[in-house]
């Protein structure tokens, strides 16, 4: 790749590890792309071809992961899950878990908990 290919797919990268860490927090498409030194169309269409999701779509997937170790490893309520997760509802949660695990979290934490 050229140097300005290898430069965006760096800051591409740096942009998912910046999702992944701050995915409880509330983060937009726009603030995200800002810190990327992109414009949000041209950041949230790099980013669904680095990593096949839309921006929505991998911050959803990094809040899901996050809710899976809260589930497995505490004895906190779904409902605390759900918000800590940087979910705003738990009906988007419940929806979003089982989209991207199949069940519902509260299935997740029967099977997965080491508690």
């Amino acid at each position: 790749p050229s140097a300005e290919q290898a430069q965006t797919i760096e800051k591409i990268y740096a942009s998912c590890l910046y999702i992944q860490e701050n995915c409880t927090d509330d983060l937009t498409l726009e603030a995200v792309a800002s810190h990327a030194g992109f414009s949000p169309f041209y950041f949230s269409r790099i980013l669904k071809n680095a990593t096949s999701y839309p921006f929505t779509e991998y911050l959803n997937l990094q809040r899901v992961k996050h809710a899976q170790s809260l589930l497995a490893e505490s004895d906190l309520s779904i409902t605390e899950i759900c918000y800590r997760s940087g979910f705003k509802s738990t009906s988007t949660f419940n929806r979003v878990f089982r989209q991207h695990r199949g069940i519902a979290p509260s299935e997740y934490r029967k099977h997965y908990s080491s508690t």
